[in-house]
């Protein structure tokens, strides 16, 4: 029995010294390909091209708020007329920005969907790259960590790497 535990004990050295010769980076491949020069001009260029749905649901969004003010201040005093078109008018505003919004929100999804597509043969390349010129043994996402020591962060280099490739 006394052959058996030390056995274990010395299989068990042998594996913590095997493990000390590994080397281990940690990666962040969103963070890598997001802060990549190629997707921040897409980035950019996205939200050039939205600025003008930005800014209505941005007027929407104050004529809802003067809507419930309005609400809360002149109800009382309307006629029930005037009432009944007020709240239609402000249900219609209410509508338009929820369409608004949904067909703004599907438009940024899709486009971001295909900036990740388009960069995700660049990102694999990239981080390939770097594990293979830094000699990594084990590289682990980000998100799958608990604890890392800063210097075992490799994310910067998947950067520079991604906008290296052309």
């Amino acid at each position: 029995m006394r052959k058996f535990f030390l056995s274990i004990l010395v299989a068990s050295a042998a594996t913590v010294a095997q493990a000390a010769d590994l080397k281990i980076a940690v990666v962040d491949p969103m963070t890598a390909l997001g802060e990549s020069e190629q997707v921040k001009r897409q980035v950019a260029a996205l939200e050039k091209e939205l600025a003008g749905d930005k800014a209505q649901l941005t007027r929407i969004e104050n004529d809802l708020k003067t809507c419930q003010q309005r609400r809360m201040t002149e109800m009382q005093t309307m006629s029930e007329s005037v009432r009944a078109k007020f709240q239609v008018d402000c249900e219609n505003k209410q509508r338009e920005g929820q369409i608004l919004m949904q067909a703004f929100q599907r438009t940024v999804n899709e486009r971001q969907q295909k900036i990740f597509q388009e960069m995700g043969p660049r990102l694999r390349t990239a981080m390939e790259k770097v594990v293979k010129e830094g000699g990594y043994d084990l590289v682990l996402q980000r998100e799958a960590t608990i604890h890392f020591k800063p210097e075992l962060d490799i994310t910067a280099k998947v950067t520079a790497a991604v906008n290296a490739a052309k």
